[in-house]
């Protein structure tokens, strides 16, 4: 079964790992000014972090994302909702399809960390590519503690595949590397900050109006969709390997990692 197939066809959102809580904290290290910002989103998914971002008139987004099931609801949500300030690619190749120094900010959830260590890298690459000076890599991404064990990690994956079609991370994903390759690739590593099982009961939401429609937009969709007996049998399906593929505490970790692209520094090998 292909949970990303899925979570196309029905409009699912806040699928990751930290949910809506990861978006929410994410989005907050976006410079709030007046002045005009352009926002690449690597991995858009079915959309909702644009509605989320249109309720700022001085922000211009565009999302990209290798399934074109992805870019067909996106441009559904656009449409129902009047997203104005928003545009959707379906994008497939390994660079991006945006000249250089384009973006103020690149932001990703749970792209990078289903990556191998190369196609990381790459994204990391077109990432910078596309930034202007000074402009910030902000990603949401759950990957495994240092103490997990291989044997875990592949036995974890293994279970993901089977059930999902995807993996949990790449095994090789951990925090050192990942900020070793961020400095080598010409970006200084702002902040990093560790999402807490806590914050989930702590956290208050502050949900703007776009939020709002595009939350009852995707409630719509998802029962509309559970009147299908195919899509109500899939329903099932992945509610219950949900609760078979439940990780313990202390098998991964979530970070929000905040870059800045400084071309002055950096030499390309």
């Amino acid at each position: 079964m292909n949970y990303l197939k899925y979570i196309a066809r029905t409009g699912r959102i806040n699928q990751h790992p930290q949910g809506r809580l990861g978006t929410h904290l994410l989005l907050k290290k976006i410079p709030h000014t007046s002045e005009a910002k352009t926002i690449l989103e690597i991995g858009c998914g079915t959309g909702h972090t644009a509605a989320i971002l249109s309720n700022n008139p001085f922000i211009y987004y565009e999302g990209i994302d290798n399934m074109l099931e992805m870019i067909h609801f996106c441009n559904k949500r656009k449409k129902k909702l009047n997203l104005f300030n928003c545009n959707f690619k379906h994008h497939t190749k390994n660079s991006f399809p945006y000249q250089d120094n384009f973006f103020d900010i690149v932001i990703c959830e749970s792209v990078l960390a289903i990556q191998s260590p190369e196609q990381y890298k790459q994204i990391v690459t077109e990432a910078f590519r596309v930034l202007k000076d000074k402009g910030l890599f902000i990603f949401n991404e759950t990957i495994w503690c240092p103490s997990t064990s291989s044997d875990t990690r592949q036995k974890i994956n293994t279970i993901s595949l089977s059930y999902f079609n995807i993996i949990q991370a790449d095994e090789s994903a951990s925090l050192t590397s990942w900020e070793t390759t961020l400095i080598n690739h010409g970006f200084k590593i702002k902040h990093i900050e560790e999402i807490h099982d806590l914050e989930k009961t702590k956290y208050k939401f502050v949900i703007n109006d776009f939020e709002l429609k595009s939350l009852h937009y995707s409630d719509k969709m998802k029962y509309r969709t559970l009147f299908n007996p195919k899509e109500l049998s899939l329903y099932l399906y992945f509610k219950i390997a949900n609760r078979k593929v439940k990780i313990e505490k202390g098998i991964l970790e979530s970070y929000i990692i905040t870059c800045e692209k400084n071309s002055l520094t950096y030499e390309k090998p």
